[in-house]
């Protein structure tokens, strides 16, 4: 890597959990591939199943026992009508998997870990 700097970017959707190791397998996965002499390159970390923004709102209510204040909306112009990240260069490439594929699972275990850090890193 002398005389040139390399760089990853890994775009993950749905959920944002630290407690939910495969996110931060997939950096380190990302950092020995670029040490090991890999090209720049761009990951998506779906799990490859999609979820509409009611299930998420729905699945977060009954995860966090409370109701969730939102505005039903009709979709705006230009907004895709399915949008779901597929991770298959990432398995392909880097060895990764998703380790949560249902959204139950991975809104709780993002929930978990709030609850259990309110204020973030800073705990």
């Amino acid at each position: 890597m002398q005389g040139r700097s390399r760089s990853i970017h890994l775009s993950v959707h749905i959920h944002k959990d630290p407690a939910a190791m495969a996110e931060r397998a997939a950096h380190i996965l990302a950092a020995e591939y670029l040490m090991n002499g890999g090209e720049n390159n761009v990951f998506n970390l779906g799990n490859g199943v999609g979820f509409t923004v009611k299930e998420v709102i729905d699945t977060a209510e009954k995860v966090v026992g409370k109701p969730i204040k939102c505005e039903m909306a009709p979709r705006r112009a230009g907004d895709p009508a399915q949008l779901v990240a597929s991770s298959e260069k990432a398995k392909t490439v880097l060895g990764w998997k998703p380790k949560y594929d249902d959204i139950e699972t991975i809104i709780g275990s993002a929930w978990n870990w709030h609850k259990e850090h309110p204020h973030g890193y800073d705990d």
